[in-house]
């Protein structure tokens, strides 16, 4: 038996190989429950009313907040997609099956999330230019009003998170 050394145990080769297999797992299980919390962390920043749930609203803002050029149709569609028990609502179950989907391992960078969603006024996923300007100064930074126009991809006048965390970097 190739696996074992004659007296029946483990060559050192062998022992090492398990041995760093073992300090993997914690590692890797480390990282899943990061990545599980930051979607969590996500979801939870757009469920405004704290029911569990994403209604159409939270949704929609939570779908702008990450993406440039959303009408409400192509909302509708994407929540039809992804609310498979056809309640109305996107539960975290749902989100996550999406969201590892959509996502994948390329979580955004949720540092500013708290900050970004209070300073949205209308719940929108989508903060103005001068919120945007408000917020960038609140944490501490000067932001030059050409990198703030830079910073809108799509000219629209408000800033999405992406475009946002970028903004601040």
């Amino acid at each position: 038996n190739r696996r074992l050394g004659s007296s029946g145990h483990k060559t050192g080769a062998q022992a090492e190989f398990h041995s760093r297999l073992s300090s993997v797992r914690p590692c890797a299980a480390f990282l899943f429950r990061s990545v599980l919390n930051s979607l969590r962390d996500l979801f939870n920043a757009f469920d405004t009313d704290g029911n569990g749930t994403l209604d159409r609203a939270e949704f929609g803002a939570l779908l702008r907040a990450f993406s440039t050029d959303l009408d409400e149709p192509s909302v509708l569609a994407i929540m039809a997609d992804v609310d498979r028990d056809r309640n109305g609502c996107v539960d975290f179950a749902e989100f996550e099956a999406v969201a590892a989907k959509h996502i994948g391992a390329e979580l955004p960078d949720l540092r500013y999330l708290a900050d970004f969603r209070a300073l949205d006024a209308d719940r929108n996923g989508l903060l103005s230019r001068s919120e945007a300007a408000e917020l960038a100064s609140r944490l501490g930074r000067a932001v030059d009003p050409n990198r703030l126009a830079a910073a809108d991809k799509n000219g629209d006048g408000n800033l999405n998170y992406p475009e946002f965390v970028q903004l601040m970097q």
